[in-house]
């Protein structure tokens, strides 16, 4: 797991979640976003997406299971929704496989604007 960037609140974390649109475990996306607040000792009080299948559909089951507001980005171009994403939350938790441009970017956006950044490798070794 890679992580950029410090935290900077204290009430509780706006999370935008970005990964695969094949994604299908619940369990990988549940831990990690568990672990973020064990690790940050932050309650996340909002979830962040632009509503696509796979990770954020599972982020978005997440919010739910957890009674935590979610925030659907849509309309827009593509790096729009991206930014409006980032500029609306804390941290950024981005589960990859492959090379999808608007993720990317979305890490590229928020590592720029000094967020917090946890890269989870979906990699099997």
């Amino acid at each position: 797991m890679k992580r950029s960037g410090q935290l900077k609140f204290s009430f509780g974390a706006k999370v935008t979640v970005v990964g695969s649109r094949n994604a299908r475990d619940y369990k990988v996306v549940k831990d990690k976003l568990d672990e973020f607040q064990i690790k940050t000792k932050l309650k996340i009080v909002s979830i962040v997406t632009c509503g696509y299948a796979g990770t954020e559909t599972i982020a978005r089951k997440w919010a739910k299971d957890n009674k935590v507001q979610h925030t659907m980005i849509t309309g827009e171009t593509p790096k729009e929704r991206s930014q409006r994403r980032v500029l609306q939350t804390d941290a950024l938790i981005a589960f990859p496989n492959g090379d999808d441009r608007e993720m990317n970017f979305a890490i590229r956006f928020a590592m720029h604007r000094k967020k917090t950044v946890i890269i989870h490798s979906t990699t099997k070794k």
